[in-house]
């Protein structure tokens, strides 16, 4: 069983972000000191910017880094092979139960275990914990019970390498890859939200989120709990936009998120030029600023029907009858929340509420009406014009439905899915580089630099441009 340690930090001027601190190396490590970036430290300027009297600044740098990515995605069929990707994701309200302890019958290792081994294994818990000490401070003992019976459940389960593991109070989001992966994974950074009481300063309610590159494709994992209630329809719709609007992921100054997606960080590193910080404050990453995003979590959505009529539904199995009714896909239809997302046929019954240890909905006093609070939801890219993605929708979805383990009083969801991704040959990879780079270091040196420290700019056609530059 092999970790890997979460890189992440949490931005100062985000009063509702916080990020536990995992200690230890990080992913992938700055290629320059702290001394070397300041002294090499490139402004964060576009690869021309127009300057009054003296022509146009070129950050060669930066040009280099840009022109060097847009040649290599046009030669990507040269050094790479499309291939699949096995995507499992389990979301979890455990309602408050003790994790499992080794000597125990584990549950988890029943959920997990329930489907074919996928090359990332996703897992989002609700109701870890939540008490007091728990909604204000975030993190708790409790929860790193947790986190050490994720880890013993998934050595049993298969070879993974753990990529993340949070907790904002009751919500845990934990993420692994395949060990036979693990040196493929690039810039792996996270953020949290919270999403609670007091206009979201405590964390009863939030949103944790994941973000990676394997193999030429950007990752994205959101795991979130948001208010409950028949009645809590708006809060939780405004819940979704804040976290799509707040959730940033803060790549450090050294990552290049373009490069890494082709895989060649390897055959880059030597150049000196390739070392130097695209962006020295870092970068701030939106979810949906990627090419597979999967959205999990008790999300709380109920149905606009009667108690007793869903009742008689779910006893007919007439499961579409009551998706007419969820308040999830009339928001969707509606564009008010989730409407970028899709999700794969409700064809099973709901997952909520029921008494615990039974399969028996509710029968407690307050008798609550059947839903499917459970659910997980995944965003396909769209078709590009530059030939990355011609196929657009490349998300499969293999399995969608609940684990019949009843501990809680809500069961757990799962859904696979299949990707597409690019594996890249390494000896082809430096050889497509190695060629790539000689063709556009020629194209350099065409600028003829004057006494006075400027040139001609030949970049911004192929003709060149005749404009007056200062090379940076």
């Amino acid at each position: 069983f092999s970790r890997m340690v979460l890189s992440s930090s949490s931005n100062t001027d985000h009063p509702n972000r916080k990020l536990n601190d995992s200690g230890g190396d990080a992913i992938r490590q700055p290629l320059l000191s702290t001394e070397e970036v300041e002294q090499n430290d490139v402004p964060p300027l576009n690869v021309l910017e127009e300057v009054p009297k003296t022509g146009f600044h070129i950050d060669v740098r930066k040009y280099r880094r840009q022109e060097l990515a847009q040649q290599l995605r046009q030669r990507r069929h040269e050094y790479s092979i499309v291939d699949n990707l096995h995507i499992g994701i389990y979301t979890f309200n455990v309602a408050g139960l003790e994790a499992p302890k080794p000597n125990e019958e584990d549950f988890l290792e029943q959920i997990l275990g329930s489907n074919e081994l996928p090359d990332i294994l996703v897992v989002s818990l609700q109701e870890v914990d939540m008490s007091a000490l728990g909604i204000v401070m975030g993190n708790t003992q409790k929860g790193y019970s947790w986190v050490e019976a994720m880890h013993n459940t998934v050595r049993k389960v298969g070879p993974f390498a753990e990529l993340m593991a949070e907790q904002l109070a009751g919500l845990m989001l934990f993420i692994y890859v395949k060990t036979v992966h693990q040196p493929n994974v690039r810039n792996m950074c996270a953020d949290v939200i919270k999403l609670g009481f007091l206009g979201g300063s405590l964390a009863n309610k939030g949103a944790l989120a994941g973000r990676f590159t394997l193999y030429a494709r950007r990752f994205v994992f959101v795991g979130t709990h948001l208010n409950p209630h028949p009645e809590g329809n708006q809060d939780r719709i405004a819940q979704y936009k804040r976290s799509i609007n707040e959730l940033k992921f803060d790549l450090p100054p050294w990552a290049d998120d373009e490069l890494d997606m082709f895989h060649i960080s390897e055959s880059t590193d030597y150049i000196d030029d390739m070392n130097v910080p695209l962006n020295p404050t870092g970068s701030l990453i939106d979810p949906l600023t990627t090419d597979y995003c999967f959205w999990c979590g008790d999300l709380n959505f109920r149905l606009e029907m009667s108690r007793e009529d869903v009742m008689k539904n779910i006893e007919m199995k007439n499961f579409p009858a009551l998706v007419a009714v969820d308040q999830l896909k009339i928001a969707q239809k509606e564009g008010m929340c989730f409407d970028v997302f899709q999700e794969g046929e409700l064809s099973f019954p709901p997952t909520y509420r029921f008494d615990k240890g039974t399969v028996t909905y509710d029968t407690s006093p307050k008798q609550r009406s059947p839903a499917y609070t459970d659910r997980v939801l995944y965003m396909s890219p769209k078709p590009s014009e530059n030939g990355d993605n011609p196929d657009g929708n490349v998300i499969i979805q293999t399995h969608y439905g609940f684990v019949d383990v009843r501990p809680s009083d809500h069961r757990p969801v799962c859904a696979h899915f299949q990707v597409r991704c690019q594996k890249s040959d390494p000896k082809m990879v430096a050889a497509v580089f190695s060629d790539t780079l000689d063709h556009f270091t020629e194209q350099l040196s065409d600028i003829s630099l004057s006494t006075e420290g400027s040139a001609y700019c030949p970049v911004r056609s192929e003709s060149g441009c005749g404009d007056v530059c200062k090379i940076m």
